[in-house]
């Protein structure tokens, strides 16, 4: 082993995820809570049970249709019956679920893509005001059922303006930094003046987005492109608003939530007229969806069901988060925050849509530890625009405006001019216009107004829409920069946007195939190297990737296959065929051999299993031996060893070329456990909520390999926001080089919030320092110790983990586990048992002197069926080089490179050669050799079929 593996194998798990789908990646985690709920509850069952809501009932569908059970429906309608009996469970999508499917089938064959099936969602409708414990209760029982993917309460939405409070659903103008009322509805006013010279956001960069600067080119106006609103209410009849193109929802009967909506779309579409204001991008078709009826991901849903390819939907709406404490909009964040809402937009970017959503107004860092990285694109992202806000036309981040690496663009958040609220003018609600519209809400009408504005002239000029992808790279590329530390990333500048994309827009398109069966291979992972842009091959092998007119390497990645590499030149308006075959990587077998640390004796029984691979455990015989077949070559693969009780665990890592032989060795040992518990508590000490007993309440019904152990929850549920540590105690390990600390835990916690890790004492640093275990934590931020990353959810069964603590060896060398639960859902508990310490490998790669190899017995049979069986038996422990010769002295095939315990050993040879293909008949030749040894001749095969 090696202090490097624990950062290969978390690079290497990062590519699977990327492979595999960032939202089946992260299915399984809840979605986030709200201190403002309401009052619903947003469920998601797992695509495993099958369960939705077809025609009002709740019933168990496949991937072929209506199940041949129905008992997991009962059983969950049951439940529910008994937990939640004044709410009633609806669909939470209103389209059908023959039209979802139809989406969801199209935009993975477009993406290549696993994408998440909206169907799967419900959502809890209560009959009454439930109070917090009550919905907290819910969610508890929800989140404890295996059918249940996710739940979580469904927060209050607002418009993302400053005014606007969640918790108690008021409007306050003097939150608002809306001026007062110059003249009110009935009060005559003169004809509306010009205001369009006052709306500075349209003037040249820096000051604005240079709006005016491109409304003379072909499409600059929006033309061909449509946007829709999501929000709350509109006042469609306003003198300056163009009747909307498409509506859904109903809409909020409120005067600030429709003041709102108006001024929206003004910073949009507002039409040229002569009079009024003037919208950035002021020919785009443009039309609402309101959340008076619908939530937001099915507002969401609704929005890209009634798009086209390349137009866009705003989310012009926030929500407290985590850190909300009801001052203000302190804490409110975007919506994208909550699965259901990340899901919906998900699959609209997949199927082409681009949607831009408001950050919103809470004073939050993004990157902070508390959102669990879910603003991190490296771990989910949405393909969403995310907009910021500057103070004004200043370029210096707005005190209130959410920031981080996540937000991508900046508009206006103060003083922007449009229609809406009267206070610029007042008179008819139909002719009322503002000059202080501020927030987050007013910053992203910008962006989008300048999203629709960019397209339009390159749909124009090319025929060809912008993604999100490259909308957003456009814009971020040419803008202008923002001053400060907050990121809100920079303003939009059109007429250096449309410089960068005359240069020319076109595509590459094409279809990857398998080179030896030509068959299409799906879900082929496409980087253009200059960009970073990527996109999947769907179900027929085909892809596309739009890119500005320049030359490029596209990297081919497929899971079964070797990598290609292949230039490309893209040309303006046109689309490149590019066309690829991949070769077939060989399938290996990696067999492996587990000892204890004394590496002599075989252990058997030790479970084995792989990650970064798609095969499943297997355990190794009575003389420590195990096989796993089907490794694809050029890869690196990790293992894990454990699950023998009496013994600690092992982690091991093996590195298979690509160009290979058809078998590898893997040695791994383990060590006999230091402590077990049964006589007693080891010199450990749990504070306050750690026992050691014999566990009783829904977790294991008796420690790893004895009776009891120690945990938290030994006997009932353990408490709303609880901590403590179980400290081990104080050893020598001076003497030592290698320390490996082992042992096995199973966790039965709130996933996401609640859970463990481990710490180390540290001399150097006098105090505790958290460590990971080979192949890392499952979650990356548990607030219930302090969002640091540790164990969480469901383990259903013991786990073995393994730290390399070398840099900690010392005279007192001392270890500790934390456990910490938030306030909301408690949990059933976390167990430990068997600590073991390994002080580095007893076997390691003899010299080849020390072997000589006329001790070696080797004996071969004639094959039977094909197979060809090699008996080896080897006076010790060593690593030898077996292959096949042909008459002349040609490699034929190379049958094991690597270690071989003492004793017997079995090979195979199927009789075919290092390609694959049957192997002629005739006499065949075993040669054994090892480094620094004249080869050693030892046997022959004789193939007659």
């Amino acid at each position: 082993m090696s202090r490097a593996f624990l950062s290969v194998y978390i690079l290497s798990l990062a590519i699977l995820l990327l492979l595999t789908g960032t939202a089946d990646a992260l299915s399984g985690q809840p979605g986030p809570q709200t201190p403002a709920p309401s009052g619903r509850i947003i469920v998601k069952f797992t695509d495993d049970s099958g369960l939705e809501i077809r025609d009002g009932i709740l019933s168990r569908f496949g991937k072929s249709g209506l199940g041949a059970s129905s008992e997991e429906a009962l059983r969950v309608d049951r439940l529910l019956a008994e937990a939640a009996p004044q709410y009633t469970l609806t669909r939470h999508f209103s389209r059908s679920s023959a039209q979802i499917d139809a989406e969801r089938q199209a935009a993975e064959a477009r993406s290549g893509r696993q994408l998440p099936n909206l169907n799967r969602y419900a959502r809890l409708e209560p009959a009454g005001s439930p109070t917090e414990g009550e919905l907290l209760a819910i969610l508890e029982t929800l989140l404890a059922d295996p059918a249940v993917e996710t739940a979580f309460l469904e927060p209050k939405a607002v418009p993302a303006a400053l005014g606007f409070d969640a918790f108690t659903g008021e409007f306050n103008p003097a939150d608002a930094v809306i001026g007062p009322t110059m003249l009110r509805s009935g009060d005559p006013v003169p004809p509306t003046p010009d205001f369009t010279p006052d709306q500075g956001y349209l003037d040249a960069a820096p000051t604005g987005v240079d709006a005016e600067g491109v409304w003379g080119e072909a499409g600059g106006e929006g033309q061909s492109v449509k946007v829709l609103d999501i929000e709350g209410a509109w006042k469609w009849e306003h003198e300056d608003l163009p009747s909307p193109f498409f509506t859904a929802g109903g809409e909020v009967n409120s005067e600030s939530w429709r003041n709102h909506g108006t001024a929206v779309v003004g910073e949009i579409r507002g039409i040229t007229n002569g009079y009024g204001i003037t919208g950035i991008s002021h020919e785009v078709s443009v039309g609402g969806v309101s959340i008076a009826e619908l939530s937001v991901a099915d507002a969401i849903n609704t929005c890209a069901a009634n798009l086209d390819e390349g137009d866009i939907f705003l989310i012009e709406l926030h929500a407290p988060g985590p850190n909300a404490n009801g001052s203000g909009q302190h804490g409110y964040v975007c919506m994208e925050y909550w699965q259901d809402n990340f899901d919906a937009i998900l699959l609209a970017t997949a199927n082409g849509r681009i949607c831009c959503e408001a950050a919103g107004n809470g004073e939050q860092n993004f990157d902070d530890p508390i959102y669990m990285g879910l603003f991190d694109r490296d771990v989910r992202d949405s393909g969403a625009i995310m907009c910021g806000a500057s103070n004004g036309a200043s370029l210096d981040p707005a005190w209130f405006s959410n920031h981080g690496e996540r937000v991508d663009l900046h508009g206006w958040g103060y003083d922007v001019v449009t229609t809406g609220y009267g206070n610029l003018q007042g008179g008819d609600e139909t002719e009322w216009y503002t000059d202080s519209f501020s927030g987050t809400s007013s910053a992203s009408p910008i962006v989008v107004g300048s999203v629709a504005s960019l397209q339009g002239m390159v749909k124009a000029a090319y025929g060809i829409p912008l993604s999100a992808k490259l909308a957003r790279d456009i814009l971020v590329a040419t803008g202008t920069p923002q001053n400060g530390s907050n990121h809100i990333g920079p303003r939009p500048n059109l007429t250096a946007a449309w410089v960068l994309a005359q240069t020319g827009i076109g595509e590459v398109a094409g279809v990857v195939t398998d080179a030896g069966s030509g068959d299409p291979i799906a879900e082929c992972l496409i980087t253009v190297e200059e960009t970073g842009a990527f996109v999947l091959t769907d179900v027929s092998g085909a892809y596309r990737v739009p890119l500005l007119v320049d030359s490029y390497t596209l990297k081919f990645e497929s899971y079964f296959h070797l990598s290609g590499l292949e230039p490309v030149t893209v040309s303006a308006g046109a689309t490149t065929v590019l066309n690829v075959a991949l070769e077939t990587r060989q399938l290996v077998d990696i067999r492996g051999y587990t000892y204890l640390d004394d590496g002599a004796t075989p252990l058997e029984n030790v479970r084995v299993t792989p990650s970064g691979a798609p095969i499943g455990s297997t355990v190794s015989d009575e003389d420590g031996r195990w096989l796993l077949s089907g490794f694809p070559a050029g890869r690196t693969y990790y293992f894990r060893f454990d699950n023998l009780p009496g013994y600690g665990a092992d982690f091991d890592s093996i590195e298979i070329p690509e160009v290979v032989r058809s078998e590898f060795s893997l040695i791994s040992q383990l060590s006999v456990a230091a402590e077990d518990f049964e006589s007693g508590a080891g010199g450990f000490t749990g504070d306050p909520i750690w026992e050691l007993d014999t566990p009783s309440a829904g977790g294991p019904s008796a420690g790893f390999s004895g009776v009891t152990c120690w945990g938290v929850g030994m006997h009932e549920n353990y408490g709303d926001d609880v901590y403590g540590t179980l400290t081990s105690p104080s050893y020598d390990f001076s003497a030592e080089d290698v320390l490996l600390l082992s042992f096995h835990y199973w966790c039965e916690t709130e996933s996401g919030f609640d859970g463990t890790n481990v710490q180390v004492w540290s001399v150097g640093a006098g105090g505790w320092v958290t460590v990971a275990p080979f192949g890392g934590y499952p979650s990356v931020s548990l607030s219930g110790i302090g969002y640091e990353h540790g164990w969480s959810g469901s383990t259903g069964g013991w786990e073995g983990a393994v730290f390399d603590v070398s840099a900690f060896a010392s005279d007192e060398f001392a270890f500790r586990l934390q456990f910490g639960s938030d306030g909301g859902v408690d949990g059933v508990g976390f167990w430990i048992d068997e600590v073991a310490f390994n002080f580095g490998d007893a076997v390691s790669a003899a010299p080849a002197a020390d072997l000589d190899l006329r001790t070696l017995r080797l004996t071969a049979s004639s094959p039977t069926r094909d197979v060809s069986q090699i008996h080896l038996a080897l006076p010790q422990p060593t690593e030898l080089d077996l292959s096949v010769y042909d008459g002349s002295g040609r490699l034929v095939r190379n049958l094991h490179n690597g270690w071989l315990p003492a004793g017997q050993s079995l090979l195979r040879w199927d009789g075919r050669d290092r390609r694959g293909q049957t192997a002629p008949n005739g006499v065949y030749f075993l040669r054994v050799s090892a480094e620094n040894q004249t080869p050693y001749r030892t046997g022959r095969i004789v193939i007659a079929r």
